[in-house]
């Protein structure tokens, strides 16, 4: 929208817009993406430990959840109860606000900025109020925001870039790549690996998740001598034939990444020129990727805030507090009818 390349990151420019159109605290969500991560690995390992709910489907894509519960709620009891990071972020920030920066949810309003039009429906989840108020009071899509910015009369190229606010704002390589279709899989791996093992993983490069062309990959992993296959999907065409292969018996995934849109959040709905030109998600991927391998953390739990978020307030992953804000439930919303879906 601002005449900049595809998948150059313009995170510090966004922080910076945000303040000028009148945010007093920008917060981001790759650092809920991050605690996404923790939550959904714990998960995922103490489902693997007892072989019950397998395989376990990501629950971070809008239009996946409201698939399954509208068209195969037989299917429910596979997905994550882990909240999305949108909806994590705003209920961390409805109970840890008053502590950290003295504002009560009362004077609190609530914006996220989303690649996609579905998280407008996923903030009117009945799941995700507290006190009759949704936990997220508006979400914009990144394209509304440009429209902002350049109503506001911005320069959006020449801004000096600035930070995030603290604490919600640091986050991990693991946490940038949630965007990118295998992203989800991959952050996730890479916590689930050491936490299994309890040594480094040192590369952490899954590259066969990689990938916005494919829209269905399979990728076994060895976690010292732990056979894990995953399976990443975008587009509710190959979700729906890895359900099929789970309901015939044929399914060998542990692990089910869903993503609606082609390549991923990159390519949302809510995004600028999303389905113009073929070649941006794949740019915008590799921009995800590039920042991953630049920052100086890239597991989601050595990263310092979220190690400080659960040793002061949240336990530990999986914690009895942790699932009161960061875990969710389902509802089956099939009508009879797939004509009207």
């Amino acid at each position: 929208m601002f005449g900049l390349e595809p998948g150059e990151n313009t995170i510090g420019k966004i922080n910076a817009a945000l303040r000028r159109l009148g945010f007093k605290f920008v917060f981001d969500t790759n650092f809920s993406a991050d605690l996404t991560i923790l939550e959904e690995a714990t998960e995922f390992l103490d489902r693997l430990k007892s072989g019950q709910n397998l395989p376990i489907f990501t629950s971070c894509c809008p239009a996946w959840v409201k698939y399954l519960e509208t068209l195969h709620p037989d299917m429910l009891h596979h997905l994550s109860t882990c909240k999305s990071p949108m909806s994590m972020m705003s209920s961390t920030l409805i109970d840890l606000m008053p502590k950290y920066h003295n504002v009560s949810r009362e004077n609190l309003t609530i914006v996220a900025i989303m690649p996609c039009t579905a998280k407008k429906y996923e903030a009117k989840r009945e799941q995700l109020y507290t006190n009759g108020r949704p936990d997220t009071d508006i979400v914009l899509t990144t394209k509304e925001l440009g429209a902002m910015i350049k109503g506001a009369g911005i320069d959006f190229k020449n801004i000096e870039p600035e930070q995030a606010d603290t604490p919600f704002g640091e986050y991990s390589g693991a946490g940038t790549i949630f965007g990118a279709s295998g992203g989800v899989a991959e952050a996730a791996v890479r916590t689930a690996y050491e936490y299994v093992t309890g040594e480094e993983l040192k590369d952490v490069d899954i590259k066969e998740m990689r990938g916005t062309s494919n829209r269905s990959k399979t990728v076994e992993l060895d976690i010292k001598g732990t056979k894990v296959v995953v399976r990443v999907v975008s587009t509710m065409v190959e979700a729906e034939k890895a359900l099929k292969e789970i309901k015939n018996g044929t399914a060998n995934f542990q692990m089910l990444e869903v993503m609606a849109c082609p390549g991923g959040c990159i390519n949302g709905g809510g995004q600028p020129n999303s389905h113009n030109d073929s070649s941006i998600k794949g740019k915008r991927a590799c921009g995800l990727y590039k920042e991953d391998a630049e920052l100086p953390v890239r597991k989601s739990h050595m990263n310092p805030s979220i190690q400080k978020l659960y040793s002061q307030d949240f336990e530990h992953p999986g914690s009895h507090k942790a699932h009161e804000l960061l875990h969710t439930s389902y509802r089956n919303k099939y009508n009879g009818s797939y004509r009207d879906i």
